[in-house]
């Protein structure tokens, strides 16, 4: 083999510098992989979906949550609207007939007056008829009372009925001349019509008042005779 040949190889051999020859910065550059592993487009896409799902999921309940609250606040009867009416309704029976005043009221338990003495009166109605006249067929006394209830029924809003107090009394000189066996039949009969009537009643809201309790007998009879004349 020819010496300037293998001279001319050995001149062009490449040695590569060590280490502590480079700069820092060549250092990184060697150690790192020529070929960086580039992430795959598909696995993103699923991320993002995974991601999408979990928060619908969370939000779903969340709403539902508010929804459900929001009409339990609605339907609240601290914040429903306040009843504007009341109803009640007074069954009087005296000498010389019976009736039945229906009364608007403001607010429960108050009445409203228009000219600071008399009541609001909703609807009124009389009969030439008395309880005393029962007398001698007290069962049937409530057919009297079952007529004036169905008048107050049509002064009443239907949805009031169960809210509506119904009061009767009943008073005179022939029902004091009643006995108490009779007066109790007739009252009896009174109650029971009054308890199927729909509207709001207690046992003790029918009863028998003396004329002695309320007027004496000459301004109960000219306060009797003004009204039915």
């Amino acid at each position: 083999m020819d010496f300037s040949t293998l001279q001319s190889r050995a001149s062009t051999a490449y040695f590569p510098p060590h280490r502590t020859q480079l700069h820092p910065r060549m250092h990184l550059n060697s150690f790192s992989s020529p070929y960086q592993p580039s992430q795959n487009p598909n696995n993103k896409s699923q991320i993002h979906k995974f991601l999408i799902l979990f928060i619908f999921l969370l939000t779903v309940p969340f709403l539902f949550y508010l929804f459900s609250t929001a009409q339990k606040i609605h339907h609240s009867s601290k914040f429903a609207e306040p009843k504007s009416k009341f109803f009640s309704v007074l069954i009087d029976s005296g000498l010389y007939g019976s009736r039945v005043r229906v009364y608007e009221l403001l607010a429960e338990g108050t009445m409203p007056f228009t000219d600071g003495s008399m009541p609001l009166i909703a609807g009124s109605m009389k009969v030439r008829s008395g309880l005393a006249g029962f007398a001698e067929n007290p069962e049937n006394a409530g057919d009297l009372v079952d007529r004036l209830v169905k008048f107050a029924k049509g002064r009443v809003p239907k949805k009031e009925w169960g809210n509506t107090k119904v009061q009767l009394m009943a008073g005179g000189e022939k029902v004091d001349r009643l006995e108490l066996k009779v007066r109790e039949m007739i009252l009896e009969s009174c109650r029971r019509v009054l308890r199927e009537s729909g509207f709001a009643f207690k046992e003790e809201w029918a009863r028998f008042i003396a004329v002695e309790h309320l007027f004496n007998v000459s301004d109960q009879r000219a306060r009797d005779k003004q009204e039915w004349s």
